[in-house]
């Protein structure tokens, strides 16, 4: 499955290192520092290293399956460049 990911904070690193076990990940982060390091090092959590790619550009999202959303609140629109976020008829959240 290829999963998104917005955001490659504490959260975002930790979802998307378990989950390119099996899937493709992507990493959508604003900081281009943290994308040229995941493109050059992967994620790393607890000493283990798993593949993934990252990008700046939201557009490289356009074909994930699944979307995690992992910013704060305020900065949704800094990630996806101000697109409308509201959610979709019969959507779930927690």
């Amino acid at each position: 499955m290829k999963i998104g990911i917005l955001g490659a904070g504490a959260l975002g690193t930790l979802f998307g290192q378990r989950l390119a076990r099996d899937n493709d990940v992507l990493l959508l982060e604003r900081v281009r520092e943290v994308v040229d390091a995941i493109r050059a090092d992967g994620l790393r959590v607890d000493g283990e290293s798993r593949a993934a790619y990252a990008t700046g550009e939201s557009r490289d999202l356009f074909d994930v399956q699944i979307l995690f959303i992992f910013v704060r609140a305020t900065d949704r629109g800094t990630y996806i460049g101000g697109a409308n976020m509201t959610k979709p008829a019969g959507t779930l959240s927690t």
